[in-house]
């Protein structure tokens, strides 16, 4: 009677997200949809097992994806970096052309930086690089058949759905379990299972280990060159919620699409005479929900750290740094006087910031300003003053 009640609300759940979204009257949308191309995502792929066991449906956003394109690392002198092959990001343009998801057809396509795992343990377990591609309204057939063609062509090693969950739009970036048993047959079985599934369990930096439970794991997907991901996180997550043996429960991680933090200049006065009053405005945007900014040292600004290098500190005197707060944005009013010709850079202290809920003996994230440049001219000549 159980395994027919559960058979009968995944296929109300099916019906449910296989219609038609609510759409504004006279809105025009594809008349032919592709059905989804299989494999990485389907329809079916609309719901995990909470940490009760229960079945939670997932509510599709129809007007956005989510992509990881491959990376990879290189080395010299100066050390090692991640970087995004030139060739991986062409293939990625080319196939946005392609697939009409460019600015002249309504679309737009921006880096974020995702804090993963923070959710379950209020920790920045690791930061990842993902573009989110925003489009007019589409329907659900061409979301799930457009994740399938950017992962099964090698464009992506990632391609998700976005959905909205606690009123946030998510993207499922990997997985959390809790383990009934740290170790023995049924652990490394699971282990290998998952394993087998092409996902890797990430390592927490050991400064953070003794913040975390040891029956909780964190995994993502691994990826092997030419090769794309098999199964999705959502999909990968029941699998293993089903493991009742070895687990207590397993459950995606979902990532907003918001960018956790941003700093841009506003109402810079980019030049002024020898001595005169300059401003400089600031604006810090971040996600309030998931995060905390340090306020406290914004407020500790001082002429040593602002003061542009190359310029004596007999040059450069700050007359003024105004700070307030609203949910969400803090703005910074700077006022300064520089007394010496040039061109100068000026450039704010990192901005520090914290996963919400997180120890304060964690280490804080930090987040870099925009440097601006301000330009210093001589002093205007009377006679040119009354010219």
């Amino acid at each position: 009677m159980k395994r027919f009640a559960l058979g009968v609300l995944l296929i109300i759940g099916i019906a449910l997200f296989s219609a038609p979204s609510v759409r504004a009257q006279g809105e025009e949308h594809d008349p032919n949809p592709a059905p989804p191309a299989g494999g990485y995502y389907e329809l079916q792929d609309l719901y995990y097992w909470d940490k009760s066991g229960n079945k939670t449906l997932l509510l599709l956003y129809p007007k956005a994806v989510v992509v990881r394109l491959r990376t990879e690392q290189r080395c010299d002198e100066g050390g090692c970096v991640v970087i995004e092959p030139e060739e991986n990001k062409k293939a990625f343009s080319d196939f946005l052309i392609a697939e009409k998801l460019t600015p002249a057809d309504g679309a737009e396509v921006e880096s974020t930086e995702g804090v993963l795992g923070t959710d379950e343990a209020k920790l920045p377990i690791v930061i990842r690089k993902y573009y989110v591609i925003t489009m007019p309204e589409k329907t659900d057939y061409y979301i799930f058949s457009l994740v399938n063609r950017l992962v099964q062509s090698g464009v992506a090693v990632e391609a998700h759905p976005v959905f909205l969950v606690n009123d946030d739009l998510v993207f499922p970036a990997g997985f959390w379990t809790k383990s009934k048993l740290s170790s023995g047959k049924f652990a490394d079985m699971l282990k290998k299972k998952i394993q087998s599934n092409g996902y890797e369990k990430v390592s927490i930096d050991r400064m953070m280990t003794s913040k975390v439970s040891s029956q909780l794991s964190y995994f993502t997907q691994a990826y092997e060159k030419d090769k794309p991901g098999a199964i999705n996180p959502v999909r990968m997550s029941r699998l293993v919620a089903e493991d009742s043996i070895s687990v207590e429960w397993a459950v995606p991680d979902f990532v907003s699409i918001r960018k956790a933090i941003t700093a841009d200049p506003k109402a810079i006065k980019p030049s002024a005479t020898f001595g005169d009053p300059m401003t400089a405005s600031f604006v810090i945007t971040y996600n309030e929900k998931k995060f905390v900014v340090d306020v406290p040292a914004l407020t500790a600004m001082n002429a040593a750290n602002i003061r542009p290098n190359g310029l004596y500190e007999e040059l450069f005197k700050l007359d003024q740094v105004a700070i307030r707060e609203e949910p969400g944005k803090v703005y910074i009013d700077l006022a300064f006087r520089v007394y010496q010709r040039g061109d100068f850079i000026l450039q704010l202290p990192p901005v520090f910031y914290r996963v919400k809920g997180s120890p304060q003996d964690v280490p804080p994230l930090q987040f870099k300003f925009p440097s601006v440049t301000v330009k210093i001219v001589g002093l205007v000549p009377r006679a040119q003053k009354r010219a």
